[in-house]
């Protein structure tokens, strides 16, 4: 499992969350944060080993750095490696 020290700060990830978890709901129906957008770290907390912090969409229109749980992104580097591995396999 990932924690906050797999990440750094400025650092772009994607949201990969699932509508589906109801963990993500609240972000997701709230405005926060839209799988298949990109983010950019913009804090890191020991305090918070499961979460990054991220400039949200702006729900309610106000745009705000949230901290949100790791599992509802992915390291761009880490997406790209996967893509090409698929791509060398076939």
């Amino acid at each position: 499992m990932k924690t906050h020290k797999d990440f750094k700060i400025g650092q772009s990830v994607m949201c990969v969350g699932d509508i589906n978890d109801p963990d993500f709901n609240f972000y997701s129906d709230n405005g926060h944060l839209t799988p298949g957008k990109y983010y950019t770290i913009t804090d890191i907390d020991f305090h918070f080993p499961d979460s990054i912090a991220v400039e949200t969409d702006g729900g309610y229109g106000n745009k705000m750095d949230m901290f949100c749980k790791i599992k509802f992104f992915d390291n761009i580097s880490e997406l790209r490696d996967k893509k090409l591995e698929e791509i060398l396999k076939k």
